[in-house]
């Protein structure tokens, strides 16, 4: 019993160092627009000279500018003065090799075209440009692919684990060798709020790393939830999305013309294009909306018929209970006070973290009951 013992507390001293982790990086993130903007203001802001160039014809212009990449990701401006964002990818040469690009992501002055900053995507670590982005990758995977995002889907299991133990377990009582005991449980009322408040952090965290392996089909017990487009596409022979004939100009009209069908207002400002399944994807409405999410709609690359919709107010229940979650874990489902509510509770999870890594690690050093 004391090897199992021993072997319990140690494994929670590794969650904890992740709940750590996940926890300083996440009360950062919360703001990652606002930090972002303080550390690099020429990224975001230019001047108003005219006219904004639509989404398609700034694709164009920096796809000539950067012969050696394919933009896969725009992101139009909300506000004057604001820049376009964009991600690109490789794109590949006659020998059907990719070239090493410098960066993979673009700011563009939407009124002339001229690229006002660039940067390539989580590359280490701490000057003004790479930050925040640098930081989004530790929270997200701890920059180790799909492993880094299951180790950090069962460190929030962990803390559900917590949260559900000190809700339901018995109070004081230990549970699993003490390895449920993140949230301190002397005062009984302070441990439940504790939990309550870190709860839904928890299950958003699951939904967001484990979203195939348990969230969906633990909610679809109860009620569906819908494959989502790259979970269908997943499901297909590569060879059957044929190669691409629609232009971003054509996607971008015909999806203009879809959302006035379906009723949908807001300007098309966040599009994409899939290489690996040749689709688009198309947003009504700007990034990062508070609430819920703007409505998508994709279409096929060859033809530019819909193959796909997200509509985040609408399906089942179990539909909007998933797409809840990340609003939730970002903290924009409800604006400014989730998000500075999200950034408190990631800092009270690395409080916590630390103070349980300290105890267990004394413990053990000691050779003491852990």
């Amino acid at each position: 019993m004391k090897i199992v013992h021993k072997a319990l507390t140690i494994s929670g001293v590794f969650f904890a160092a992740l709940l750590f982790v996940a926890g300083l990086t996440g009360s950062l993130l919360a703001f990652y627009n606002e930090i972002d903007e303080m550390l690099n203001p020429a990224f975001y802001h230019v001047e108003v000279t005219g006219d904004l160039l639509p989404p398609p014809v700034l694709i164009e212009k920096l796809e000539q500018a950067k012969p050696e990449i394919l933009v896969w990701y725009l992101q139009y401006p909300k506000n004057p003065g604001e820049t376009a964002m964009m991600t690109a990818q490789p794109l590949a040469n006659e020998a059907g090799n990719y070239p090493d690009i410098p960066s993979d992501v673009f700011y563009m002055n939407p009124y002339t075209a001229q690229i006002v900053g660039e940067k390539f995507w989580g590359r280490c670590c701490f000057e003004p440009g790479n930050l925040l982005n640098f930081l989004y990758e530790i929270h997200h995977s701890l920059k180790d692919g799909s492993w880094g995002g299951y180790f950090m889907g069962m460190a929030a299991m962990a803390l559900l684990i917590n949260c559900l133990w000190v809700l339901f377990g018995g109070g004081r009582k230990p549970g699993f060798g003490g390895w449920a005991f993140l949230i301190p449980t002397r005062n009984r009322v302070v441990g439940m709020v504790l939990a309550l408040l870190l709860l839904p952090v928890a299950v958003s965290s699951i939904a967001l790393n484990l979203t195939t392996e348990v969230f969906k089909p633990l909610v679809s017990v109860f009620s569906p939830v819908a494959p989502s487009i790259y979970e269908e596409y997943a499901k297909k022979n590569p060879s059957d999305s044929g190669s691409r004939v629609l232009s971003y100009d054509d996607a971008y009209q015909l999806a203009q013309k879809t959302g006035r069908e379906h009723g949908w207002t807001g300007p098309v400002a966040e599009l994409f294009y899939s290489s690996s399944y040749n689709f688009y994807g198309m947003a009504f409405g700007y990034r990062d909306p508070d609430g819920m999410g703007n409505n998508w709609i994709y279409l096929d690359g060859v033809d530019g018929r819909p193959v796909g919709s997200k509509r985040p107010r609408e399906g089942s229940a179990g539909d909007t209970l998933f797409y809840a979650q990340l609003p939730i874990h970002s903290g924009r489902i409800a604006g400014l006070p989730s998000k500075i509510l999200i950034a408190a509770l990631g800092l009270l999870i690395a409080v916590l973290a630390a103070r349980y890594i300290f105890i267990k690690a004394r413990c053990l050093l000691r050779g003491s009951p852990a």
